[in-house]
């Protein structure tokens, strides 16, 4: 297994939701739930179930500098789909894992801070027998 360490921050506007202002255990885990689809996304390679997770005006920034920041819901769901087609190429599969840095509730929106670490599964070689 080869690990691959992403350092992204994730900023992830949610407003579909309709949680109250102050934030409750509720709201809590009614937003963490995105974070399990995002795992099923991964481990599916299927970016198309990543479109209930961002908000339309949601934003993405990369780990790396020189690439500016991803803004808006389709150009978010494109950059999954072209690095999910890359693993796919490869056969290879992904897990994904998540460390919520920072919750900022507003209204009926939230904005997570986060970084994930992305493990990468190349495809398992046949045994000699």
């Amino acid at each position: 297994m080869r690990i691959i360490l992403i350092t992204l921050t994730l900023l992830l506007s949610v407003v579909k939701l309709g949680w109250a202002a102050n934030g409750n255990d509720a709201d809590e885990v009614s937003l963490n739930q995105h974070y399990q689809q995002l795992i099923k996304a991964f481990a599916a390679l299927d970016a198309q179930q990543l479109v209930t997770v961002y908000a339309d005006d949601a934003a993405y920034i990369p780990e790396q500098q020189s690439v500016g920041i991803v803004t808006g819901k389709a150009n978010i769901i494109e950059l999954y789909q072209k690095f999910f087609e890359r693993i796919r190429k490869r056969k290879a599969h992904i897990e994904v894992d998540f460390r919520l840095v920072k919750r900022l509730l507003k209204g009926n929106s939230a904005t997570d801070v986060c970084y994930y670490l992305v493990r990468f599964y190349p495809p398992q070689k046949p045994k000699n027998r």
